[in-house]
């Protein structure tokens, strides 16, 4: 195939000119626009027509100097092809590295073909992009190829990751990227009394030394339940109380950060869920099905199973305001902020709510004896179990305990 740039004779298995390194996508271009007349056909073969085409990013001429993707049609200049990319790989994971115009490959999808389509665009873009900006994009291809590896781990003080070799008796790991030091079980940042203390042994120590106990024990049961991909492991280190529908921005996948359970667009568990489009088959102590609780039932299912919680907590220099960490989507720390209330161990209702429920499921308790009926009836359908029908005279907590009894036998709690 002769490439159109240069007119090099490429193999004609080739996708990519073996000299200039454009990609001969164009040529499928090109004669999908060519007409039938004899003008038409000179102006494709000399390129004339070809380079008065349009960049579809600024609507320039793309002239000689084009970029052209390898799973569509989509062409564009090289000044927007390096501006595009350039961002891409510097500020986006590297899936996001797909045409601008339609989105594709999907990248999200385990394939095979993935690893053809980065080898072609990284020959691609290495003749136009900054040396430093490629030594990013081979980063991120080595670190995307490494997350199957069951020795890789990502760092918890920047977004690198590695393959951590372990060594008998030790447990700590250095980022090669930023120097932090911290334990590669519990992730926490490294400290010398780790050394003699295994995982909960530190946490225990970490809270019977800390000034502000009550604040450090309800931060640290949400950082142990913060969100964590549970398909390439990279954590999340924020709180949420927001949706709680998550999508990883390292490998796209969707899953509930409640119970991990996974979103799917497509399930066949049951004809019900054939026709429901994007959900999951979440556990019955989810968050999803606590959230509609009161602070209230959340405290007296724990009272009641003798799990230990913080209902009070002394305000530091007056402030009234919840004290939450956060990590915003720009990466700066900040705090919540928002108004508390007695009773709520000085945090916002939503972050209180939060510790709550995390609090239920750290403890694996059941969840039935507080569950409302439409929460036992969506378990039920998701199982493909028919839903038990309300008898006329019966009352609504009858049929709500029906309904608890059937689901409690069939469905499944949390996941082990």
């Amino acid at each position: 195939m002769n490439c159109a740039f240069c007119t090099f004779l490429n193999a004609s298995s080739a996708k990519i000119c073996e000299i200039c390194f454009k990609s001969l996508h164009s040529e499928k271009v090109m004669d999908e626009n060519s007409g039938t007349d004899e003008d038409s056909l000179d102006a494709t073969n000399d390129g004339t027509e070809f380079y008065e085409r349009e960049c579809e990013l600024c609507y320039g001429k793309i002239g000689s100097n084009y970029f052209a993707m390898f799973s569509c049609t989509h062409i564009f200049c090289n000044d927007c092809a390096v501006n595009y990319f350039t961002h891409q790989i510097t500020h986006r994971p590297i899936i996001n590295c797909v045409c601008p115009i339609c989105n594709l490959p999907d990248l999200s999808s385990s394939n095979d073909d993935h690893g053809e389509y980065f080898s072609l665009l990284l020959a691609s873009l290495r003749p136009i992009l900054d040396g430093n900006i490629m030594n990013v994009f081979d980063k991120k291809l080595t670190e995307m190829a490494l997350i199957s590896d069951p020795n890789f781990i990502w760092c918890i003080g920047c977004t690198s990751g590695f393959v951590n070799q372990p060594t008998e008796g030790f447990i700590d790991v250095k980022c090669p990227n930023c120097s932090i030091l911290f334990c590669s079980k519990c992730k926490k940042k490294w400290e010398r009394q780790h050394l003699d203390l295994s995982c909960d042994e530190f946490a225990n120590w970490k809270r019977d030394n800390n000034p502000d106990l009550s604040t450090y024990t309800i931060t640290n049961i949400l950082k142990q339940n913060s969100i964590e991909c549970p398909k390439c492991k990279f954590k999340y280190m924020l709180t949420r109380g927001g949706c709680i529908h998550f999508t990883c921005s390292q490998c796209k996948h969707e899953f509930c950060f409640g119970c991990s359970k996974p979103y799917l667009k497509k399930c066949k568990a049951t004809a019900y869920c054939e026709n429901l489009g994007l959900h999951a088959h979440h556990d019955r102590n989810c968050l999803v099905y606590l959230r509609s609780h009161t602070v209230d039932e959340l405290k007296k299912l724990l009272q009641d199973n003798n799990v230990e919680f913080i209902e009070s907590r002394q305000h530091k220099n007056g402030n009234v305001n919840c004290p939450m960490e956060l990590q915003i989507v720009t990466g700066r720390d900040t705090v919540c902020g928002h108004p508390t209330k007695d009773g709520e161990a000085g945090l916002c209702t939503i972050h209180y709510h939060e510790y709550l429920a995390a609090t239920i499921r750290q403890a694996k308790l059941e969840t039935s004896s507080i569950l409302k009926v439409q929460s036992f009836c969506e378990l039920l359908r998701y199982k493909g179990i028919p839903v038990p029908l309300k008898s006329k005279d019966q009352s609504d907590i009858e049929y709500r305990n029906v309904c608890a009894q059937v689901g409690c036998k069939e469905c499944v709690r949390y996941s082990r």
